[in-house]
């Protein structure tokens, strides 16, 4: 399944104990930490955790019922795709935020939330602008949407 709804009902049916890891590197993981805090303060339990720190050591705290984000706008980073193995290995469902259904990292996750793609604004067309915003609008919609409910 694909899209904003099928990851609003992955993670409304998380069993109570449950919690939501979001995770990211570089820009994508502080946008990362803004929506483990967004989901958090909307009354979704979330918490972010790094995607290389989650591969050296700090995975054992996900167990089976949790959910993981994966944010990553090109889908290709290796930590975040190695990252997604480790949550899946421990039991968790994965639900990826990237350009596209295309990526590696929408191809490892159970769910993908597709951000289109942008055109970054920056003279070089690389500094992660516009996407960066894409993504915190969607990650924003995810906790408003599931806050609601």
């Amino acid at each position: 399944g694909d899209g904003l709804d099928t990851a609003v009902a992955l993670v409304e049916a998380m069993p109570p104990s449950s919690r939501v890891v979001v995770s990211g590197v570089g820009k994508s993981g502080h946008v990362a930490q803004k929506l483990a805090a967004s989901l958090s303060s909307t009354g979704t339990p979330a918490f972010f955790m790094h995607s290389y720190e989650a591969l050296h050591g700090d995975m054992g705290g996900v167990v089976p019922g949790d959910v993981a984000i994966l944010v990553s706008y090109s889908g290709a980073t290796a930590e975040v795709l190695r990252a997604a193995r480790g949550f899946k290995e421990h039991g968790a469902r994965c639900i990826a935020l990237t350009a596209s259904h295309s990526t590696p990292l929408a191809a490892a996750c159970d769910v993908c939330v597709p951000i289109g793609s942008h055109q970054e604004l920056d003279h070089n067309e690389i500094a992660p602008t516009a996407s960066a915003i894409a993504t915190l609008a969607l990650g924003d919609a995810l906790a408003v949407v599931l806050s609601e409910r």
